[in-house]
């Protein structure tokens, strides 16, 4: 990945202090898109870098027994074309719980068309 990804979270421990002992209540663990398939920065020429992009997230039980399944993240794809780049591109476009639910994104550009050469 990138120099200034040095970190990454891979799992989420959610604890309660009951008389003055932790004990996990759930666990989340997160997991990444491979360094291929992640996004890339918002430039497309030879500086472009990959960046750590979430792929999943899945709650687990207490102890890792049981699990739900996992909630997919996807991304804008195609980039366009310049000056008028795809306004997707390298977004979140859509959330699936794996259960059903389902969230969609859509993107506009906020800027007027410029002309060029007038």
């Amino acid at each position: 990945m990138t120099p200034h990804e040095k970190y990454q979270l891979n799992t989420l421990y959610v604890q309660s202090n009951r008389a003055g002992t932790w004990e996990t209540i759930s666990e989340y663990r997160l997991t990444y898109k491979t360094p291929e398939t992640s996004r890339t920065s918002d430039s497309i020429d030879s500086t472009t870098q990959r960046q750590l992009t979430l792929y999943s997230v899945q709650r687990f039980n207490n102890d890792a027994s049981n699990q739900i399944p996992a909630t997919i993240f996807e991304y804008g794809e195609s980039v366009g074309t310049a000056p008028f780049y795809h306004p997707a591109w390298n977004r979140l476009t859509k959330v699936e719980n794996g259960q059903g639910g389902r969230v969609t994104f859509t993107y506009a550009n906020t800027f007027a068309a410029c002309r060029f050469n007038e």
